[in-house]
């Protein structure tokens, strides 16, 4: 095996090994032994919004990709995988088609243009489903962008569950060279939040309670209001941030002074975690995954 394949095979089975299916979605898919039922399943599972987790010290979030689904001609699935940041319109959009014995299941890769329209080229990829993980990939001798000495080839992976989402890129050059070292992606599965706040300027003042909190994970900070539309003078600030260990992120929990943005508390959890809070002396968060 070589190194490259290596590389791009093991983000593959960390995906596989770190993101297990829950049993809810294990029975999911294995409620019907049928290829159809399995693309069923997983049209249900995979929507939403994925993000790369941030260093603390970074301004700029990391990057966010949304997962559509929808159907065109003969494909059993089409996924739409985009870039959600309104200056990038990256992305791709892969298709699968059920049919045959074989374990694979064939479908094609289609890139998105600098407009978010799809590309004209395209190239064949071969998926596969295992264990609640969809895996796919192309063949870099087919898959190839350019003519003559400037053409590469493209060897592009990808692996989804609906926890999380690798995404793995390797150029070869015309000899089958690698031209560049393979280019990683991973992308977790960010969540909304709702609940409430509480706050109070001292220890003998009564509490002031927010109206029901929307807030999104790697989305834009939520200052809560009163029953009077009242400010409570806090922002809270859900992020993805990298943990210690590779590939364990932390969900990340942040109320801030409205005004001055300095940090009054922090809290760090699970990703997966249903149940999110903060007690100060003078606030009170309380949040539930959607």
């Amino acid at each position: 095996m070589s190194r490259r394949a290596g590389l791009l095979i093991g983000a593959v089975l960390l995906l596989s090994a770190c993101a297990a299916p829950s049993e809810r979605e294990q029975t999911d898919v294995t409620a019907s032994t049928g290829l159809t039922g399995q693309l069923e399943a997983l049209a249900v599972r995979l929507p939403g919004r994925y993000g790369a987790p941030r260093r603390l010290d970074q301004d700029r979030p990391g990057s966010q990709m949304r997962v559509s689904v929808g159907s065109a001609g003969n494909a059993s699935l089409l996924l739409e995988i985009r870039e959600e940041h309104e200056d990038r319109q990256r992305g791709f959009i892969l298709t699968l088609a059920a049919g045959g014995t074989s374990p694979f299941i064939p479908g094609r890769f289609v890139p998105l243009q600098a407009d978010g329209t799809p590309s004209a080229h395209s190239c064949a990829m071969r998926f596969r489903i295992r264990d609640g993980l969809l895996s796919g990939e192309t063949d870099p001798g087919q898959c190839r962008f350019g003519t003559g000495e400037a053409g590469v080839g493209l060897l592009k992976e990808v692996a989804l569950d609906g926890n999380r989402i690798v995404i793995a890129d390797q150029l070869t050059g015309p000899a089958g060279s690698g031209n560049d070292a393979p280019d990683i992606l991973r992308l977790f599965r960010l969540d909304g939040f709702r609940g409430q706040v509480r706050v109070r300027t001292g220890p003998d003042a009564g509490w002031r309670t927010s109206q029901r909190v929307q807030a999104r994970v790697g989305g834009n900070p939520v200052e809560p209001l009163d029953a009077a539309d009242m400010s409570l003078g806090v922002q809270i600030r859900l992020e993805l941030i990298e943990g210690q260990q590779p590939g364990t992120p932390l969900l990340y929990l942040q109320l801030a002074d409205a005004r001055s943005g300095t940090i009054l508390g922090q809290a760090w959890a699970d990703p997966r975690t249903e149940r999110l809070g903060l007690a100060l002396d003078g606030a009170q968060v309380d949040l539930e995954k959607r």
